[in-house]
């Protein structure tokens, strides 16, 4: 029964794509620049399906389905080498990977409602502030100029990890009501 988690991974994948890549058009028509704002939206796809299936590298094959599926949409960002298939996949990998490693200590306090949605939510924060990391560096190893300043780059995408992670737990029936389904 691989199949159907595949292919539940990768719809949830696709969509946080195509959700990702209109809202940077609409931000782009306003003119509006908001450093990290992909994580209210992208954050809680990544986490539900997560949660769906918790076990193994599911947040990296996300991340893995959601770089093949933004290249071949032609998006294109600048900043360095996320500019190519392989700067992609660790631009949304490193998101990926951290919730990967991480889902394992939130699992452990399943029992404790209040203390698991908070780390459900740190992890989240956690994760999409990787990402901004990666910017960092690929900026600096690639002379680029980064799209503001560094505190507010990391601290933007904390904050929006962090209620990407709140909104994945409203949208996430398992979260909201802490049952271990089957997974």
């Amino acid at each position: 029964d691989l199949i159907r988690p595949l292919l539940f991974l990768t719809f949830f994948s696709v969509l946080a794509v195509f959700i990702q890549v209109d809202l940077h058009i609409v931000l782009q028509g306003l003119r509006l620049h908001i450093p990290g704002i992909s994580g209210l939206l992208w954050i809680p796809l990544i986490v539900a399906a997560k949660v769906r299936w918790p076990r193994g590298i599911s947040g990296t094959y996300m991340a893995f389905a959601s770089s093949i599926a933004i290249s071949l949409m032609g998006y294109r960002i600048d900043f360095g080498i996320a500019d190519c298939l392989g700067g992609l996949f660790l631009k949304y990998g490193v998101p990926g990977i951290i919730l990967d490693g991480l889902w394992p200590f939130a699992e452990k306090f399943l029992s404790c409602s209040s203390i698991y949605l908070v780390s459900v939510i740190g992890i989240s924060a956690l994760a999409h502030t990787g990402k901004a990391l990666f910017m960092l560096l690929s900026c600096c190893l690639f002379n680029k100029i980064l799209p503001c300043g560094l505190v507010m780059l990391v601290s933007l995408h904390f904050i929006f990890g962090a209620m990407g992670g709140a909104i994945a737990v409203g949208l996430s029936p398992k979260l909201a009501f802490l049952k271990q389904g089957d997974n």
